[in-house]
């Protein structure tokens, strides 16, 4: 799928009011990542295939106990399409770490961000870039985000 955000427009214009307030507030961005195309079912499962598994974090809450557990998992034999399939149906989520080492695709979204966010910035130079991914379950605490260093996250 390819992207439907021209390059380096990720954050709406009419937000850039809020380049002021950058590292002094926190600031809600709107912003148009799921026009990427990176955030669908396929392309999470394609990102889980090109992944090594051992570097996957898989995990899972159990709520039915009074100290709510998190128990840890592999990816094992399951396939991508499993994986995400258990993740649709299970209070989980898998976290795909420093993804942009992996994908040239999602290096692309990171380094336009991170690119729209200097433009917005005046001085702002953002020298170490990183992203992960984390993939959840509808029903689970944290929803489908990327987090970003200099951020808590982009949802």
């Amino acid at each position: 799928m390819t992207s439907s955000v021209p390059d380096n427009n990720f954050i709406a214009a009419s937000q850039s009011q809020f380049a002021c307030l950058f590292g002094t507030e926190v600031v809600k961005y709107t912003h148009l990542l799921a026009a990427t195309g990176r955030f669908t079912h396929h392309a999470l499962e394609q990102l889980i295939e090109i992944y090594p598994p051992a570097h996957l974090g898989i995990r899972a809450m159990i709520e039915e106990v009074p100290d709510t557990h998190r128990l840890e998992g592999v990816l094992g034999n399951a396939s991508s399409l499993e994986a995400i399939a258990a993740i649709d149906r299970g209070m989980m989520w898998v976290n795909v770490r420093r993804v942009m080492e992996w994908s040239l695709q999602y290096r692309r979204v990171l380094d336009s961000v991170f690119n729209e966010r200097e433009r917005l910035v005046s001085g702002l130079r953002m020298c170490k870039r990183s992203i992960g991914v984390l993939i959840s379950s509808p029903g689970a605490r944290v929803p489908y985000h990327a987090n970003m260093q200099g951020s808590t996250s982009v949802r």
